[in-house]
């Protein structure tokens, strides 16, 4: 018995969302489907916050190089990016799709965004966004979004989870009015 109940605590302090979610009145995880999985969550700690901070400065700066215009953040659409890059982790997948059959679009829609156009760059097993960035800009449909003109609006999303398969998940998404 003193085995398993060590285990749970060794799981709740790894911060395995299955093991805390749901557990208090304050509900990071505001919407969900209806296996509980996130459909906008949000972020649970400033680290967090400043490795989605530093990616969406970066994605700025080369636009502003590039002549393109700089992205307005919104906590919103990160908050449906944080939660897309959570949903990967513990559902083990990676893409902009999820297992309930949902894509960039579906989700805004389901965290009742409107909207033109709704894209989306994902990446697994990076952790550093430097690397995310460094990678996306040699993936053409992804330099493509990055330096789309159309977008206004941007949000950023990333999950560290040690238990899942890449271990480091990104999501950015971008909106055009």
């Amino acid at each position: 018995m003193k085995k398993i109940l060590a285990l749970a605590g060794i799981l709740a302090v790894a911060g395995c969302h299955q093991d805390h979610h749901g557990g208090s009145a304050y509900d990071p995880w505001y919407i969900t489907y209806s296996n509980d999985h996130p459909i906008a969550a949000e972020a649970e700690s400033g680290y967090i916050l400043a490795k989605e901070d530093e990616l969406v400065d970066l994605i700025n700066i080369d636009r502003v190089l590039s002549g393109l215009n700089v992205l307005v953040y919104s906590p919103e659409i990160s908050n449906v990016a944080r939660a897309h890059s959570i949903h990967e982790a513990i559902g083990d997948f990676t893409g902009s799709w999820n297992p309930e059959g949902d894509g960039p679009s579906d989700r805004a829609d389901l965290a009742g965004f409107f909207y033109t156009r709704y894209g989306e760059n994902t990446s697994a097993g990076l952790s550093d966004p430097v690397d995310v960035f460094n990678n996306w800009m040699l993936i053409p449909a992804m330099h493509d979004n990055l330096h789309d003109a159309w977008w206004d609006r941007i949000g950023c999303g990333y999950e560290e989870d040690s238990w899942s398969t890449y271990g480091n998940y990104w999501t950015v998404d971008f909106l055009e009015d």
